[in-house]
């Protein structure tokens, strides 16, 4: 192959990165804070969506094989995952549980076949040590690029989570169609082979000990990866209260990732693969630790923490080595990697050693061997193909693989799936709509009508109070749309830099949701209340020593009563809490 068709066929490899990061890190957060589903809900559609993921891949990489026009078959993918994706990312206003489940299943219908077909594709086009490591890194390359700029654009096409998916949805569409075609008419077709496999092969390589032992550490991997895979973005905006700097991290842990790959090679051509692999699970461990330490606004902390953790994701792996006198298992094992992804690794040929045939061929009756050289390539029954990062390791299949792999993908399928369930069900974070029951009910606009006096005070980092402060609120309503008149009295006095008055206007939006604008408010501020709570998010510009800083305010008040609100605000900056501000809120009679 040429480099002009070698870089064909890894195009691909960018869109369905791209969709990968999304589907499986964003999909949970935006259903549960935009859409309003309970978490535990959206745990268990997914859980359900991913259950039957699993049991339809084998399904679909043995008629795939059947098939055996790659072409053909990523083009019929390809509608069902562009439409499934954008649907998925921009739920309607009416959408419920029906909605994400049925969206979920067309785009796991979509990437599943597309995925399994192209890696397949790819390990045709391998068919010397050469060939398939020019094929395996055009598409981990265009991969790791569609994972970094998935990662990095929802914070600049949109400030609220629910803007910035459905404009990444409508984004990956063009971008879909644009990869396909180079790949589909730059990349050169690849004669197919005999396939091999069956019940027979199956239980042969399921009766090896050295396979089931890698399948347990395939369960324990799968799930561990799973933890912060699905919690990641509550973590940062519920626990950093970093939600504006997504993006940076996942970037940060993306790059790191692809920057680390060539020094963990050269470590385990060095070490060997499996010291290596380990160095890598206590660097991934010694890293993650840290993060039970961290505090609202450690944002430099959390990017160390990242880009170890990043770092620890790729390195060269190898299968357990199979016993002796098991001929037939030996080619399975060492054409098996373990693969941290976002999008699954290649299928990479093993270079036998010196004296060894290079081709082994099972010639006892119903034991399913690999058979003459091409026995076995296709599709490697989903094996590698359609699973993301929240699953943790992925189980990529060389080309020629035992039909027996197939239980590795349906096993790592559901233990990722049922690790989502009990860590969506069960570490939900603080959000609004846990007050939703809480009393007394806050109306925003019976509370803020006529005079509200408040009385504050501002404390840096380490809990030291710098400021304290007088407001007076004067507040009316017409129609949706209100205005609220602040004017300050602080205890250093005037002439400080602080701000003496400020003049809010707010939009009841309906549903418990507001915007709000004022002067010295950058952009537009988005609220929401349930129960007896408020959370206002916005940019505030302040003066300081001269100077415009612009500040983040994470603002949650509560209602204790129909004259009194307790209101607790957050400040940071480029991901560095600054401090906060305490106020106490007394409604004043008419």
């Amino acid at each position: 192959m040429i480099t002009r068709q070698v870089l064909a066929y890894g195009a691909l490899g960018f869109p369905l990165a791209f969709a990968a990061l999304p589907l499986y890190v964003h999909v949970p957060r935006l259903y549960a804070e935009n859409a309003g589903l309970p978490l535990a809900l959206v745990g268990l559609l997914l859980l359900a969506a991913r259950f039957a993921d699993a049991l339809a891949d084998p399904l679909l990489g043995l008629w795939s094989d059947r098939v055996g026009n790659r072409r053909r078959l990523i083009l019929l993918a390809l509608p069902p995952l562009g439409l499934g994706l954008a649907a998925l990312l921009a739920p309607p206003d009416t959408a419920g549980a029906g909605w994400l489940l049925a969206t979920l299943a067309l785009t796991f219908l979509g990437f599943s076949l597309a995925t399994i077909n192209y890696h397949a594709w790819g390990a045709e086009l391998g068919d010397t040590p050469q060939r398939s490591l020019r094929v395996t890194a055009s598409r981990e390359g265009f991969a790791l690029a569609g994972v970094v700029v998935a990662a990095a654009l929802p914070a600049l096409l949109a400030a609220d989570t629910g803007t910035a998916m459905a404009r990444l949805g409508w984004i990956f569409l063009p971008l879909l169609a644009l990869a396909a075609l180079a790949t589909l008419i730059g990349t050169p077709a690849a004669a197919p082979g005999p396939t091999a496999g069956g019940r027979a092969a199956l239980v042969a390589v399921l009766a090896d000990r050295g396979f089931r032992r890698l399948l347990a550490v395939l369960a324990v991997g799968g799930i561990a990866a799973a933890i912060p895979a699905t919690l990641v973005l509550f973590f940062i905006a519920d626990v950093l209260r970093l939600e504006h700097q997504q993006g940076l991290f996942l970037a940060v842990y993306f790059v790191c990732g692809g920057l680390a790959l060539p020094a963990w090679m050269a470590l385990a051509r060095r070490i060997g693969k499996l010291r290596a692999w380990a160095l890598s699970m206590l660097l991934a461990i010694a890293s993650f630790i840290w993060a039970f330490a961290l505090a609202p606004g450690d944002a430099f902390a959390f990017g160390l923490i990242c880009a170890a953790s990043g770092a620890a994701r790729r390195p060269p792996r190898r299968a357990p080595r199979a016993r002796r006198g098991h001929r037939r298992h030996r080619r399975l094992f060492r054409r098996l990697e373990l693969r941290h992804q976002v999008q699954p690794g290649a299928c990479r040929r093993h270079r036998p050693a010196p004296g060894q045939p290079r081709r082994l061929q099972s010639r006892r009756r119903g034991h399913g061997g690999t058979g003459p050289a091409g026995a076995g390539r296709g599709v490697c029954a989903a094996a590698g193909g359609a699973q993301t990062r929240s699953t943790g390791a992925a189980v990529a299949l060389a080309c020629r693989l035992h039909r027996g792999a197939n239980m590795t993908h349906t096993l790592k399928h559901l233990f990722a799936a049922f690790a989502a369930i009990l860590l969506l069900g069960g570490c939900a974070s603080v959000e609004v709509a846990d007050y939703a029951a809480d009393r007394p009910l806050l109306d925003l606009r019976q509370y803020f009508s006529g005079r509200v006096e408040g009385w504050g005070m501002f404390q840096d980092r380490s809990g030291k109070v710098l400021k304290r402060f007088h407001v007076v609120i004067d507040a009316k309503w017409q129609g949706d749309t209100g205005t609220l008149d602040e004017r300050f009295t602080w205890s250093d006095g005037p002439g400080g830099g602080n701000p003496e008055r400020r003049v809010w206007t707010l939009t009841d939006l309906g549903g418990g949701r507001y915007s709000g604008s004022a002067g010295d408010v950058v952009g537009s501020a988005r609220g929401e209340a349930a129960g007896n709570a408020l959370r206002w998010r916005y940019v505030l510009a302040l003066p300081v020593d001269g100077k415009v800083v612009e500040v983040d305010f994470d603002d949650w008040m509560y209602l204790v009563d129909d004259k009194v609100m307790l209101n607790r605000s957050f400040m940071s900056k480029y991901g560095f809490r600054l401090g906060e501000v305490t106020l106490t809120l007394v409604r004043r009679p008419s």
